[in-house]
């Protein structure tokens, strides 16, 4: 009796041990595919960082520079992105050698919108009608009481918008 006893023991521990292993090989396996996975994640982690982000100034408001000088005949320079609003003004003038205070120049004002969509406004030079940030507050200084407009999707509306001191 005591031997029988014994021996169901000894099974149901064998029994045991082996369903474990099986669990533990499972188990291990697992780790080894998450290790794998952990490995590729990081690989494609590293290949995210070296890609090139295009830079909305450099893709959307420098080709809209590029062809009006060519239509001008002036040269650009574009200064920022500047504040809050991220503001990017476009000057032809020119002498590039003189400021744009000394000489007459052409300016248009730009400020992106939802640049998913290649969104671009401009600002008309007009104060919002509503316009409720005081004066020297950050709102003011960044412009937020200064009237946007979408950007026209023509060259020759955009034309019309470009401010002219000459």
């Amino acid at each position: 009796m005591i031997e029988t006893i014994k021996e169901n023991y000894v099974k149901k521990q064998l029994e045991y041990e082996e369903s474990r292993r099986e669990i533990e090989n499972l188990i291990d396996r697992k780790m080894m595919e998450i290790e794998r996975a952990e490995r590729s994640i990081q690989r494609n982690q590293r290949k995210i960082e070296k890609l090139d982000r295009p830079f909305w100034v450099e893709h959307l408001v420098e080709p809209i520079a590029k062809h009006f000088t060519e239509e001008f005949g002036l040269e650009y320079e574009l200064f920022g992105p500047f504040g809050l609003r991220a503001q990017v003004s476009i000057y032809w003038r020119k002498d590039m050698n003189k400021s744009i205070t000394e000489q007459p120049v052409k300016s248009l004002r730009l400020v992106p919108g939802d640049l998913s969509k290649g969104e671009l406004f401009y600002e008309t030079g007009k104060v919002k009608k509503d316009a409720q940030y005081q004066k020297g507050s950050i709102g003011y200084l960044n412009g937020f009481n200064k009237e946007l407009k979408p950007l026209p999707n023509s060259f020759n509306e955009i034309r019309a918008l470009i401010n002219s001191n000459d």
